[in-house]
Parts: structure tokens; sequence; C-alpha cells
């Protein structure tokens, strides 16, 4: 196996490169005598730095995308050309493929992965210049740190430069975020007049084809004052549109001045772009001759099209560069967090939005899928505020709850605890014909707007009759650190939502009854 692997692209020290061959052999073997794992594993072309190994990789991609479930020498021989025919004989056919699996073990391939992540993170520690062979105290050891990671992961690598930046002396105490006395001096009252602790608002997500502001959420906002540093949590059950809802608040926060992350677990980049751009064009265009659906299905018409490529226009023009997608897999907050910090460091993300947590009970096992929510909650909420970002997540409630009629922090069940960590928390849910019916005492939600008496310019409610042919929303403020809350004032909003536009409008405040419903 000594020769298994020869050639690297780049040049690297020699000592990076002990069990580069038996590292990358591993890996390959198991695939080989299990391909699923090229499937389930997140395996990239990239993470091979050998001709060999890279020769390898890419014939088991080949062979996967032939449907080829087996990697036996006769499909082997079926599959491949006969240029790729010539480098597997050169490299000692399928006897050498036969050697690489002999040595693997599929049980251990998590290990085998974790060490070829490891051995390729060292490798770009050490491009970047970090002091691989420089002795450091650990444990009260003198130790080389190329040394050290030998029995460290590859997340341990990281976090072990990481730990070595803490070290530094920079005046204060990472624990400590201010210290000092209470001062009512010109410093305060300037930043009290900037308003230094507002959130970011999400009332205007940008301007229309006629020049005017494009309302958000207005009234929203307005109350919760923006969406502010640390977690603010969106609610609801399955189907209720938080996706949707998410739309305009990203766009509105661009529109701010702030570039937007979102990491899904749930819905691929194209499903995302497909709302996003009815959206504009229902809202920036005026357009609703096309309608989600329609645009997924690829139904199209020249008006269509021209009005795809004005929307197209507007988000290049002014949203494109300042909003990054990524998907994931699966619920993975060591992830998630990685993904986050280094988009927010290196690209200067400000917003951070995490779609979706999931509280669905495992019927099988009798438990909760995210044991986890509270523990992940507190690192995205120190995560926003060490960095001074807005972290958002979509939180999807277990359907059990689904009859309640006022929506709460008990909605979270095991894990209501979340509402202490966040800064802002909205709960939504479809709201019922029978709440818009007025005749229906115990139901009617009595939607109202605001007025102001133009006399004594004080405020009262205008009741108001619903759009009963519209589909709404009804959305709860259960927590709002920066201003007044539905369980404070009993007051939520009724939003009309056209899931065809991906569009949510405020339509009116609301007073719906507690309780639940058959």
């Amino acid at each position: 196996m000594s020769e298994f692997i020869a050639g690297v692209d780049k040049k690297y020290d020699k000592r990076l490169l002990v069990n580069r061959v038996k590292t990358e052999a591993a890996v390959i073997g198991c695939v080989y005598k299990d391909p699923m794992l090229l499937d389930d594993s997140g395996i990239k072309r990239e993470m091979f730095i050998t001709t060999d190994g890279r020769y390898y990789i890419e014939l088991a991609f080949k062979l996967r995308q032939n449907k080829i479930n087996i990697f036996d020498e006769i499909s082997i021989l079926t599959t491949i050309d006969d240029k790729i025919l010539i480098g597997f004989q050169e490299r000692g056919g399928y006897e050498q493929i036969e050697n690489m699996i002999s040595i693997s073990n599929t049980e251990n391939f998590d290990g085998y992965l974790d060490n070829l992540y490891k051995a390729n993170v060292i490798l770009d520690m050490y491009t970047d210049g970090f002091p691989l062979f420089t002795p450091v105290i650990f444990n009260e050891k003198e130790i080389e740190p190329l040394k050290l990671f030998e029995k460290f992961t590859a997340q341990e690598v990281v976090q072990f430069f990481e730990m070595k930046l803490t070290e530094y002396d920079v005046g204060n105490e990472s624990e400590i975020l201010e210290e000092g006395i209470i001062d009512f001096n010109d410093e305060w009252l300037n930043d009290v007049e900037q308003g230094e602790d507002a959130g970011v608002p999400y009332n205007i997500v940008g301007i229309d084809v006629d020049g005017k502001p494009i309302n958000g959420y207005n009234f929203l906002s307005n109350q919760t004052n923006g969406i502010p540093v640390g977690l603010s949590m969106i609610c609801g059950f399955s189907s209720a549109g938080k996706s949707t809802f998410i739309i305009p608040i990203i766009l509105a926060m661009i529109y701010r001045g702030e570039k937007v992350l979102l990491i899904s677990n749930e819905e691929k980049k194209k499903v995302f772009m497909n709302k996003i751009l009815v959206y504009i064009m229902n809202k920036f265009l005026h357009y609703h001759g096309l309608r989600k659906k329609n645009l997924t299905a690829g139904k199209l018409t020249e008006e269509d099209k021209r009005m795809i490529a004005k929307a197209k226009e507007i988000w290049d023009k002014t949203y494109k560069d300042n909003f990054y997608f990524i998907q994931i897999n699966d619920a993975n907050m060591d992830l998630v967090e990685r993904k986050a910090k280094e988009y927010i460091i290196k690209l200067g993300v400000s917003t951070v939005i995490y779609d979706t947590f999931k509280l669905e009970v495992n019927a099988m096992k009798h438990e909760r899928q995210d044991l986890k929510l509270v523990e992940d909650s507190r690192v995205l909420d120190r995560l926003g505020r060490k960095f001074d970002a807005r972290m958002i997540a979509t939180v999807q409630l277990a359907e059990a709850q689904k009859n309640l009629l006022w929506l709460n922090a008990s909605c979270l069940s095991n894990s209501k605890q979340v509402k202490e960590v966040c800064q802002l928390m909205l709960m939504i849910r479809p709201t019922l014909m029978a709440e818009l019916d007025k005749d229906n005492k115990n139901m009617y939600c009595k939607p109202f707007h605001l007025k102001k008496d133009e006399i004594t310019e004080e405020w009262y409610e205008e009741e108001k009759e619903p759009d009963i042919t519209s589909a709404h929303r009804t959305v709860f403020v259960e927590k709002n650190r920066n201003g007044e809350d539905s369980n404070g004032n009993s007051v939520c909003y009724l939003f009309k939502f056209i899931g065809d536009f991906s569009t949510f409008s405020e339509s009116y405040q609301c007073r719906p009854k507690r309780g639940s419903y058959q």
C-alpha cells in the first residue's frame, strides 16, 4: 500500500503528509465496500489531494451516477470508458481496490472521515500560516501542535486554536460584557437619541416601480422595536408559512444595510428562490399573473418571462450581493454555529436565519426529536450577542398543540425555557373561519384598526369586518424585550396570507379567544 498514492497537487511540508496514504485509502476503501456512503456522507472530490486519491473518488462518483450500487470488477469494467480504463489498469486494476477494501471497516467510517477532515484542516492552517511546528504549552507540557493533533478530532483541532486566541490579553475578560458605574452622561443621552439599543426595523422592504415604499410588517415592527441583537424565534405549526413569513424580514434587513445568511434544513435553494421571485413580482412590480405553483411547474407566458427579468434586475441591484444561502441535510447545531461564525467574520454577515427547529414527537420512541432545543438556542443567542448580530430561528411546533386558540410558550412543552433565552418570540397559526364570523360569540377575534382622533389626538379601536374570502394567519408576540407583548395587552395581529404569491400582509389587530377548539 505504500505506493498506492502518488503525486500531490500542492507543495506541503513532508511532515504534514505522514499517513496521508492510509487516511485517503481508508475512506475510499469504505466507499467501494458500501457505495451508499458516498451519498450520505457529504464527501467532496476536493477533499482528496493526491493524484490517485482523486482518481478513485472520481471513479466512485461516476459509478454512482450510473446507478451502480455494488462496485465489483464487472460493474467497473463495463461502466468506464477506454481512457479511464487505462488509468485503472495502470493503478493495479481491481486488485488495488480489493487491497483498500481489506484495510477498511465501514463501522469505523466516521472515524476515517474525521481523520480526513482533520488532515485537510491542518493543511489549510499550514497554508494560512498557523505555527504548526512551534512548541506550545498544553496541560503544563511543551509539545508541538502537529504532534498534539494526532489524538484530536477535526473539530478539536479548530477549537485548539480558538482557545489559544483567548489567551491573548486584549485588556478585558471575555465573560464581562460591561463594567463600571451607572452614569446618565452625555454619551448615554446620545446613544438614546441615536436609537443604539433599538433593533433593525422590518417595516419597509424596498421601493416599488412607482417609487413608493413597500410595507413589510409595519405595525409589528413598531411594537417589537425591530429585530434585536441576539436570538429571535418565529414559531408555528407545519404549513403555517414560517419560511414565507421570513421573506419580508430578509428583504427589510438588506434594505437597512444588513447582510443576511439563511441556513435551511428544510427547503432547497430553488424552492426559496421561487418564493422570493413571486414576492418581488407581486409587491415590487404589482404583477399578479404568475403564481408560485405555475413558476414551479415551468408554465410561463412571454409576459411572465418579461416580468421575471424585471424582478431579477431588482434582486441583482439591491439584494443579491448581501444574501447568502446554505442548505444542510439535517439539524446540526455544530455545523450551523461554525458556518454562521465563518460568514459573520469573513463576509460581514449581521443577520443569520436558521430554518427550522422541529418539536415533533417520535411516536415510535415516545420522545421528542429535538431535545437540545434549549441548549442550541443558547448557542445561537450567545453567538449573536458576541458578534453583535441578529440570530433568527424558526421553530416547528408539535402538532399535538394545534387545537389551541391562544399560542404561548407552553406550546414548546419541555422546551419552553427557550422563552427565557429569546429576545423576541413570535408565534403563528392559521386563523379559523369561525374567528372571523361576527355572529360566533365564542370564537370571534374582534378585528380592529387603531385610529387617532383628529381633535383629542387619542387613539381608539375602530372595529373592522375581515375579508372572509382570504386565508389569514394570527401572529402572537409571545416575548418582546423591547416593548409590550400579546400576553400584556391581549392584542395579536391578523395577516392576510397568499401562499401562491408568498405574501403575508398586515390586515388587522385582533383579540383571539383563549382555550382550544375541537
